[in-house]
Parts: C-alpha cells; sequence; structure tokens
C-alpha cells in the first residue's frame, strides 16, 4: 500500500516510519554488533594461535616430543625421544681457500682441523667413437643389440629396433648405465657417436661391443680420481670431487688442483706443491645453540605479549582488548610462567629467566657459560625434557586441530565463537523479515490515517457548504 505522505494531516509520515523503524531495529544493531565483536575476537584467536605454532616450532628444533596418552587402567607408557644430538652438537665448518675447497659440517661432527693440498681432481672418461655416419639414422653396425661396460661394473645389454645411432643413443641413455650418449657432428651430414661416464674417477672406462667385437673410440678424457695430499705426506684417493667420509660429518668439495713445481715421481712421493696447504676447521657452534634458545623465548614473549593485551584493559582510554575477560586466554599466561622454569631452577642457570611483568629474558653470556662448562645440563634445563618439552606440550594442548579427541584450548574457543557466529547470521536474518513486516504494517497505518483524515475534511467541507446554502430568515 502507497503511503500519502502528510496529504491531510500534514505530517512527514514518511520520517516518522523511519525514526520508529530506527527503535524497531535496536535489537538486530546490537546483534550486529555482538557478531562483529565476536568475529574479531575469532580473528585474535586465530592470530594467537598461530603464535602458539611458532613456539611449537621452536621447540621441535630441540627433539621436544609428545607424551604418547596412558591407556585406560594401565601405566604411562614411556617415552623415547629420537636419538638427536645434533640439537645440541651444532658444529660450524670453514676453509681457509674456498677458491680451492669448500667445506659443510652436520651437526654432531668432530672438531678439528685438516690441512691439504689438492693435487688432482676427479674426472670423468670420455670417448669419440672413430667411425663416422652420414646421419643419425645410419646404422652402428650391423647388429641392433650391443653390451656396453663401465669400468669393472657389470655389463649391460643395450637393446634397440634397427641398430641406428639414434636408437643406440636413445638406448644408452635410457639404460642407467652411468653413461651418457649424444651424437656429436664433426662436420656437416657427418657424425661421431661420444660416450662419457656420468660419474668420475679413474674406473670410468666405457667400452661398447657388438657380439663380442669393442667397437673403435678414441679417449677424450682420461678418468681420474680426486687426490689430496695431507700436511705429512699421506695420500689421499676418492673417486668424486666431494669427499664425506675423509673426515666425520664432515664433507669436503673440491674446486681446483694446486700447481706444482715437482710432479709426482711415484706413488709414495708426493710432488712438491707451489702453495700451502689449504686447511679445513671444524669447531662447535654454540652461537647457532644461543640462537635456538633465542628463538623459542622470542616465540614464548610474542605469545605472551599478544594474550596481555588481548585480555587487559586501558584504564586511561577506556578500551577492552578482544578477549577481555576470556579466563581461558588469561591461564595460558599463568601456563608460560609455570613452563619456563618448571619445578627446577635448571633454565635460570642456563640464562633463561621471568621477569616481574612476565616477560621472558635470555642471557646469552651466562648461556655461552653454562654451555662451555656443562653442555649436557644445559641441555637438560633447556632440551626436549626441560624448559623445550614443556612449552612442546602446551603448545599442542592449545593449538590440537578439532579432529582430535581433545581440541586444543584456542582451537576450541575458536570453533565456539563461529558457531555463535553461524546463529547471529540466522537471528539477523530473521530480524530482516520481521522488521519488513513492521515497516509495512506501519505504512498501512499512516496510510489509512491519512485516508481517514483526508474523508473527515472532505465531509465537513461538504457539511459546511450545505450548511451555507439554507435559507436565511430575518426577525420580525
Amino acid at each position: 500500500m502507497a503511503s500519502i505522505d502528510g496529504l491531510s494531516s500534514g505530517l512527514d509520515t514518511t520520517s516518522i516510519i523511519k525514526q520508529l523503524m530506527q527503535l524497531e531495529r535496536q535489537p538486530q544493531v546490537r546483534l550486529q554488533s555482538r557478531q562483529s565483536a565476536t568475529e574479531a575476537s575469532i580473528q585474535s584467536l586465530r592470530s594467537l594461535n598461530a603464535k602458539f605454532l611458532t613456539i611449537g616450532t621452536a621447540t621441535a628444533a630441540f627433539g621436544a616430543v609428545l607424551p604418547k596418552p596412558t591407556p585406560p587402567g594401565g601405566t604411562p607408557p614411556v617415552v623415547t625421544a629420537p636419538a638427536r644430538p645434533t640439537d645440541w652438537q651444532l658444529t660450524k665448518a670453514s676453509s681457509s681457500d674456498a677458491a680451492r675447497v669448500s667445506v659443510a659440517a652436520v651437526a654432531g661432527a668432530a672438531a678439528g682441523t685438516l690441512q691439504f693440498n689438492v693435487e688432482q681432481l676427479a674426472q670423468a672418461s670420455s670417448h669419440l667413437g672413430t667411425t663416422v655416419y652420414t646421419g643419425t639414422a645410419a646404422k652402428v653396425s650391423g647388429a641392433t643389440t650391443f653390451t656396453l661396460t663401465k669400468g669393472a661394473g657389470d655389463p649391460v645389454v643395450i637393446t634397440t629396433q634397427n641398430g641406428t645411432l639414434a636408437e643406440t643413443v636413445a638406448a644408452i641413455n635410457s639404460s642407467g648405465a652411468g653413461v651418457a650418449a649424444t651424437t656429436v657432428q664433426v662436420e656437416p651430414g657427418k657424425y661421431q657417436l661420444q660416450l662419457t661416464s656420468t660419474t668420475t674417477g679413474a674406473d670410468t672406462a666405457v667400452k661398447l661391443f657388438d657380439a663380442g667385437v669393442e667397437l673403435p673410440f678414441s679417449e677424450t678424457a682420461t678418468g681420474k680420481d680426486a687426490v689430496l695430499v695431507l700436511a705429512g705426506g699421506t695420500t689421499v684417493r676418492r673417486s668424486s670431487n666431494t669427499l664425506s667420509d675423509v673426515l666425520d660429518g664432515v664433507t669436503l668439495t673440491l674446486i681446483k688442483a694446486d700447481p706444482v713445481t715437482t710432479a709426482r715421481t711415484n706413488a709414495t712421493a708426493p710432488p712438491v706443491f707451489a702453495v700451502a696447504p689449504a686447511s679445513v676447521t671444524v669447531a662447535k657452534d654454540t652461537d647457532a645453540v644461543v640462537g635456538k634458545v633465542q628463538a623459542l623465548v622470542d616465540a614464548i614473549n610474542a605469545v605472551r605479549t599478544e594474550a596481555k593485551t588481548l585480555t587487559s584493559a586501558d584504564p586511561v582510554s577506556k578500551t577492552k582488548g578482544r578477549l577481555y575477560g576470556d579466563s581461558s586466554v588469561r591461564g595460558l599466561i599463568d601456563r608460560i610462567r609455570t613452563a619456563v622454569s618448571g619445578d627446577t631452577a635448571g633454565p635460570a642457570l642456563a640464562g633463561v629467566t621471568v621477569t616481574r611483568d612476565g616477560t621472558v629474558e635470555l642471557d646469552k653470556t651466562k648461556l655461552l657459560a653454562a654451555l662451555e662448562a656443562n653442555p649436557g645440563a644445559v641441555e637438560t634445563a633447556l632440551g626436549k625434557d626441560g624448559m623445550a618439552g614443556r612449552f612442546h606440550v602446551l603448545a599442542d594442548d592449545v593449538t590440537r586441530g578439532t579432529t582430535s579427541a581433545q581440541p586444543g584450548v584456542i582451537t576450541a574457543a575458536i570453533t565456539s565463537r563461529e558457531r555463535q557466529v553461524a546463529r547471529f547470521t540466522d537471528d539477523i536474518a530473521g530480524w530482516d523479515n520481521r522488521l519488513a513486516l513492521k515497516e509495512k504494517q506501519l505504512q498501512r497505518t499512516y496510510t489509512s490515517l491519512e485516508t481517514a483524515l483526508g474523508k473527515a475534511r472532505s465531509q465537513g467541507q461538504w457539511l459546511s457548504g450545505q450548511l451555507a446554502s439554507l435559507p436565511t430568515y430575518g426577525s420580525s
């Protein structure tokens, strides 16, 4: 029904209806406000959850593992963490001349120094067939099946359909024999077959046979072993330029050979080198251990700071955090303080303490001294069986997913609020329908009022006209 805006009454009925509807919408507005606040709290919880996940990542660097659940009526199982001496026995390696040799060490490598010269780099053998072919479709020989050998390895049968040069190259490359085959166009329209070992070393000579007869090839590169001469004259030979078994836990990568002034005369008389030996040094990397502890401390403080901000009220600005009054989140702040020290003084002795305001601090100087004096005690205090282990459990308690039998504290809180948001959405939609009906009702009411007033005015005007038309009788 269309509204007749003030036609008879002179009232701004549209404005009146609008103001009345604003009053009617207040319950819906309050629902929308609560929904927005709940959505904001979900965002805050997700941010806090992400920071707890960072704690979990930091603790995993120390080999922290979760305890296994105790079966009903049973005894707690023994939890054996994976053997990870690398978590605390970090090392660093350096080379005196990175242009000659590079070095890498895994955690746990023995500390020490090795000096040596590089007499020779390892090299792969390469062979060029002496037969010249007029095209890649030409036959290599009269056969379609060949035998390929590489060094002292087992022979490999190479099978082709027609025995062409192209087929032979493809068959060798797909054989897994450790040989790369290719055609070399020595002149326009003239090709030769080249075979190259894919690995280096003295024992990499490649041969190709047809029915037991070796096909003719010339050696273009001789396979060679890498040769090191240690300080003192001991010779070390390996088939590769990457040596991972000379020093335990250390990988050497040889880059170039050293120049010599006098060549080697025999196996026991090493050459005289024109340069001093390169030095490779492996040492404890306590700075890396400190860095891992600092990463955990930083992750803990990031969680604590955000949790405190979200649950606090500012008396000056009169503002409250998005999770103000949430006891479960405030409880996490207390658990953080407890998880730092547990029931021992170990973390404090290793330089990790909690200030009066709850901030976790790391005294790097104290930690370095403790690592030097008793690294085992530091590992016990801060590692998987100490502070890192406690925070690993805490992070899991907080972030476990909804598929777990018992979801994490924050995960459960997020799920609960998401359900609230869904209910708010339904309630708000219900109010949309009610408000639409209410607005139509008001429009009908005021339209009827204007219509009734209009009729009354018309009747009054008619009556006035009738009265005016009556004859006037004078008095005698």
